[in-house]
C-alpha cells in the first residue's frame, strides 16, 4: 500500500470522531467529504488487522467485506454507517509552483520541499456515525498511514 494520508485520532465522543488528516503523497491534491471517504478511514485500522471489528459495525459490514475492500460494495454501505463527514479546519500550505523560488531550486530541492511533512496540507476531519458503537475501535492518539479513497 502506498500511503496517501497520515491519520490520527484527536478525540472520540458519542457518535463522532475527529481525525487529523495530513496529505503525505504529492499526487493527492484534496480531501473529500463523502460518506465513502469517511468510511475508508473508519475501516482501515480493522483492514490492516490492528483492531477488532466492533459489533455495531459488524451488523452493517462483515469482516470479509472489509478484508475484500470492494469499494463499490463499501460505497453502498457507507450511508448505513456515516451520517456526516466535514472538514473542520485546514492548514493550507502553498507550494511555490512556477515562482522565482521554484525556478532557483534543483530537482532534488524541489522534491525535498514537496515531501517535507511540515509543509504538506493537513486538516481536521469530523465524522459522525449512526451508532456510537461503530467507533469503539478508535482511541485518541491512534495513528496510521492511510490509502483512504473517495468510494463512488
Amino acid at each position: 500500500m502506498s500511503a496517501l494520508f497520515e491519520a490520527s485520532v484527536i478525540d472520540v465522543s458519542d457518535r463522532q470522531v475527529r481525525l487529523r488528516v495530513q496529505i503525505v503523497n504529492t499526487d493527492v491534491r484534496r480531501l473529500w467529504t463523502t460518506k465513502g471517504f469517511a468510511l475508508s478511514f473508519l475501516l482501515e485500522p480493522i483492514f490492516f488487522g490492528d483492531v477488532a471489528l466492533p459489533e455495531a459495525l459488524a451488523a452493517v459490514i462483515s469482516a470479509q467485506e472489509i478484508a475484500d475492500f470492494d469499494t463499490k460494495l463499501l460505497a453502498k454501505r457507507a450511508s448505513k454507517v456515516v451520517t456526516l463527514c466535514a472538514i473542520e479546519s485546514v492548514e493550507p500550505v502553498s507550494i511555490p509552483a512556477h515562482s522565482e523560488l521554484m525556478a532557483s531550486m534543483s530537482s532534488k530541492e524541489i522534491q525535498d520541499y514537496i515531501v517535507d511533512r511540515e509543509r504538506t496540507p493537513r486538516a481536521v476531519l469530523r465524522i459522525r456515525v449512526k451508532d456510537a458503537g461503530m467507533l469503539a475501535h478508535l482511541t485518541p492518539g491512534m495513528r496510521w498511514d492511510s490509502a483512504a479513497c473517495d468510494m463512488i
